[in-house]
């Protein structure tokens, strides 16, 4: 998710630092641990720490919060994630899988981070406006391995207009004149969504 908010000053038990567009944090899990009051914890799988991945943080153009933009429009590096929403990981695949939903890229990834190698691949891009979700990995069904992913709200444009209505800004401002025709074509006049899966990955 994006980093703000609650997230910054500790009101949710959570206080972190990092860039807007946000990032996914791994936790340690241990066992021998004591609630607040004292007690054992009878789990060998309670969080102790907590850090951020270091290729699954986010990077803000110009350093902040909607600074700067590429020539696309995009907030954020669109080679990195931002506004991480679902995850899924698959055991046998090693793989993390990461679905965004994100006001600072102009198109939301769906990516694959391996854990062992540390590598994050980029899956598949949404239309413009669109959120990547349904995500699920199937590791293996009548010997296929599946990733399923669909979108939602193509075309669902981030603009500031003037008081004519004039577009004068916001993440889709660069691309909004030649894609909104586009996506109200394809996709029911921005009533319609795509439901698929990603195959051709080696069997789980």
């Amino acid at each position: 998710s994006r980093i703000e908010s609650s997230m910054l000053n500790g009101s949710g038990d959570v206080k972190v630092e990092g860039p807007y567009s946000g990032a996914v944090y791994a936790q340690n899990l241990k066992g021998s641990q004591k609630d607040t009051a004292g007690n054992a914890i009878d789990s060998q799988w309670v969080p102790v720490d907590m850090a951020a991945v270091p290729a699954l943080i986010s990077e803000d153009f110009g350093g902040g919060k909607f600074k700067a933009q590429d020539a696309l429009g995009n907030y954020a590096n669109p080679d990195k994630i931002a506004t991480p929403d679902n995850l899924k990981f698959s055991e046998t695949l090693r793989t993390l899988f990461i679905g965004e939903d994100s006001n600072t890229h102009v198109n939301n990834f769906l990516w694959a981070y391996n854990v062992d190698t540390k590598v994050l691949s980029r899956l598949l891009s949404c239309p413009a406006g669109a959120e990547s979700t349904g995500l699920q990995a199937v590791d293996e069904i009548n010997g296929f391995t599946y990733i399923t992913s669909n979108f939602q709200h193509a075309g669902d444009w981030e603009l500031t207009n003037d008081s004519s209505g004039t577009v004068t800004g916001g993440l889709h401002a660069k691309v909004y004149a030649a894609l909104d025709p586009l996506v109200k074509a394809n996709y029911k006049n921005k009533h319609g969504a795509s439901v698929g899966y990603v195959t051709g990955m080696p069997v789980a």
